[in-house]
């Protein structure tokens, strides 16, 4: 059973202490995809813990810390932003509501929205569609003092639309046409509040 609460949890407002929050993920695209992820941030480290179910099993799940350091992130609204009228809401068509990539939560390496679409450093959900993370990450000082003071939306992404196995079909992300879409279809959605 998750832990799923009505507001996002904040403690800690002197500089130095940790700042813990979480945000129940909510599902998008009819994905059935539930779940938590918890940040607590002390002294630009970020210490980020997560756990899904309805995964898309065996396969990576990018994940990423999205916000626009001048606006408060959201998660998005089918009807307010699907503007092809398929029924899903892209990666693209989202960007307006939770705004760009500022941390990639990858398992190793780089972090920087350079690595939000290196599907080789994500989670893998289990056979049984269970995806856990955790990671301990050093935040560069720019994107700390970035940070708004409104609330920050984290967002999985992935769908085997078909259950074939694997992102596939013809359909192209929205960001790069060399990736199928399933693979950066946003599939849940929290927000929580950093400092």
């Amino acid at each position: 059973m998750w832990w799923r609460p009505d507001v996002i949890v904040v403690s800690g407002d002197t500089p130095g202490t940790t700042d813990a929050a979480n945000a129940a993920m909510n599902e998008l695209n009819d994905s059935g995809v539930e779940g938590d992820v918890l940040v607590t941030l002390a002294d630009g480290i970020a210490t980020v813990t997560a756990s899904f179910d309805g995964t898309s099993p065996s396969l990576p799940h990018a994940m990423h810390i999205h916000f626009d350091p001048s606006a408060d992130s959201s998660c998005p609204d089918l009807d307010a932003v699907d503007g092809d009228g398929d029924g899903m809401i892209s990666t693209a068509e989202g960007l307006p509501a939770y705004g760009p990539v500022q941390i990639a939560l990858t398992t190793d390496g780089d972090v920087s929205p350079d690595s939000g679409l290196a599907l080789d450093r994500f989670a893998v959900a289990a056979e049984d569609g269970r995806l856990t993370y955790e990671r301990v990450i050093e935040l560069p000082a720019d994107v700390v003092d970035e940070i708004p003071d409104g609330p920050v939306a984290v967002v999985l992404h992935g769908l085997d639309m078909d259950d074939s196995g694997a992102y596939d079909g013809d359909a192209r992300s929205s960001l790069d046409d060399d990736v199928p879409l399933e693979a950066t279809l946003p599939v849940a959605c929290g927000t929580m509040v950093l400092r």
